[in-house]
């Protein structure tokens, strides 16, 4: 049997018809296993995205089929094509404006085209409404919001649209009658937010374990990378006010567990918790990030001088 040749590129080198992998590697018979190119190019954040992905092949990679943000927090910039495009659909309200406009050009309440069903449902009189989007019988958006005398509280309940569903709706958009263009009033309602170039970039807290780690073996002289990479890790905490990427906290703590012997020495021993406890951490703490970054539950006062606007806001 032939060698298979696997690559490993970053996605933009589709471009240059995958041109300059990251690394290359041969799977033999009985999966012999040989390098043809080494990973030099590849950062070291990169490699722990891989890394962290391999420590899930044991429980099971998440479903694709689950909610898109878990799905960004499980696998990072190991996600499916797409992912971030749709989640910054949804941070601009973008998605759901063309969900609404869609209705509203149809000049209806329920709409199916195809597999697809996009239904609203209101209920002005106690203030509650929901826009939803499904495919055969599974749900893939579920937007609720909700009239309260404080405001509107508006919030994405569902997310299990991937790029795979979002191109056939875009099109279903442009071809609708007369749907020229979205509605200025839904696109980047929630505010300007900067955008991230990659999921696996959004930074959650220096783990407590590995900052007291990092903070005594820095204070003591016992540098856990070269002087130019602790410099920049140190910038980096700074800038960011203590934050560092999922994939950068577990290059750290591999490298402040290498000094184990120095941090049980200290006058008051310090003990790193497994990189499995660590991780359950960070896992957790990057996912409530992409939530809140992409999707968040929206509280907006009521402009008393506008009551067309609210109810057309409840009309989603």
């Amino acid at each position: 049997m032939a060698r298979q040749l696997i690559g490993i590129h970053h996605r933009q080198d589709e471009l240059t018809d995958f041109a300059n992998p990251l690394m290359e590697f041969t799977i033999g018979k009985n999966d012999s296993f040989a390098i043809k190119t080494p990973p030099k190019g590849m950062l070291p954040a990169e490699k722990e995205e891989f890394l962290m992905v391999g420590d899930r092949l044991e429980s099971g990679l998440p479903d694709p089929k689950t909610d898109l943000r878990d799905l960004a927090a499980a696998l990072g910039s190991l996600a499916p094509a797409g992912t971030l495009s749709t989640l910054e659909s949804f941070r601009q309200t973008e998605a759901l404006g063309l969900l609404n406009q869609i209705l509203e050009k149809a000049k209806t309440d329920e709409i199916q085209v195809g597999d697809y069903l996009i239904s609203r449902r209101r209920n002005l009189e106690d203030g509650k409404g929901q826009l939803c989007l499904e495919k055969g019988d599974r749900d893939l958006v579920k937007y609720p919001v909700d009239k309260t005398p404080q405001g509107l509280i508006k919030q994405v309940d569902k997310l299990n649209l991937t790029q795979w569903d979002w191109q056939p709706i875009q099109f279903i958009a442009k071809n609708t009658k007369s749907l020229n263009s979205l509605d200025g009033s839904l696109v980047g309602s929630i505010g300007n937010k900067d955008s991230l170039p990659f999921v696996s970039q959004i930074q959650v807290p220096l783990h407590p374990d590995l900052k007291k780690a990092w903070e005594y073996l820095n204070q003591h002289g016992c540098p856990v990378n070269t002087q130019e990479e602790n410099d920049r890790i140190k910038a980096t905490l700074e800038h960011s006010k203590g934050r560092l990427s999922v994939a950068e906290q577990r290059e750290l703590y591999y490298k402040c567990f290498l000094h184990h012997h120095e941090l049980m020495s200290a006058p008051n021993p310090i003990h790193l918790p497994s990189i499995q406890e660590v991780m359950k951490d960070l896992d957790r703490w990057r996912k409530q990030a992409i939530s809140a970054h992409y999707t968040p539950i929206q509280h907006l006062a009521i402009n008393r001088e506008k009551v067309a606007d609210t109810q057309a806001e409840i009309a989603l």
